[in-house]
């Protein structure tokens, strides 16, 4: 269509949403997983560390950049072997800049998310750059391959090992006595 294309396999649906900026719907097996288009975040939770060297007045372009980041281009190349739907979004930040998503589909329903920041001299540094996911509320466990078991940063991840991990949802928060950021896993 000229708003959203389907893509349809054995076993799964997607539907991709030029107005909406991406994902819309994600179905496997007649089984719905998302609620809304997954956005680009570059921001996150403060931890007490960034509250003592003033990084939320600092990189504070970054939390406005990810809440209202608006859609300029896209791009939909039918492969024999993949879809490829690219999406990108310019910024609200004070320095004109871009950001990039890029979904890849294959035969086997596989999707692989792509996302691409060039960087702008005279922007602070951004504190997180990731895809928020809003799954359906009965979706209670999740299962990575990456360092764990227990949450792990850049700075602190020589103490976990790497394999696949399983975990619920809600104890995926570390009980930090000021609440803060929390719950990454590295090398996922």
């Amino acid at each position: 269509g000229d708003v959203n294309i389907g893509v349809v396999g054995n076993g799964f649906k997607m539907i991709f949403s030029i107005q909406e900026g991406g994902l819309i719907s994600l179905c496997y097996h007649g089984v719905e997983y998302i609620t809304r288009a997954p956005k680009t975040s570059f921001f996150r939770a403060t931890t007490d560390n960034d509250r003592g060297n003033g990084h939320s007045f600092r990189t504070a372009d970054w939390q406005i950049a990810g809440l209202h980041q608006r859609l300029v281009d896209f791009k939909y190349v039918e492969g024999k072997k993949e879809i490829s739907l690219e999406y990108k979004f310019e910024l609200p930040t004070r320095i004109k800049t871009t950001n990039t998503v890029k979904y890849t589909v294959t035969p086997d329903g596989n999707i692989k998310v792509n996302i691409h920041y060039d960087g702008v001299e005279r922007l602070s540094e951004i504190p997180l750059y990731s895809m928020d996911f809003k799954f359906k509320k009965n979706l209670t466990n999740f299962e990575y391959y990456g360092y764990g078991p227990e949450e792990n940063y850049i700075d602190k991840n020589s103490g976990a090992r790497l394999g696949i991990f399983e975990k619920k949802v809600k104890d995926n928060l570390s009980r930090y006595l000021i609440p803060q950021e929390c719950g990454n896993r590295t090398k996922v």
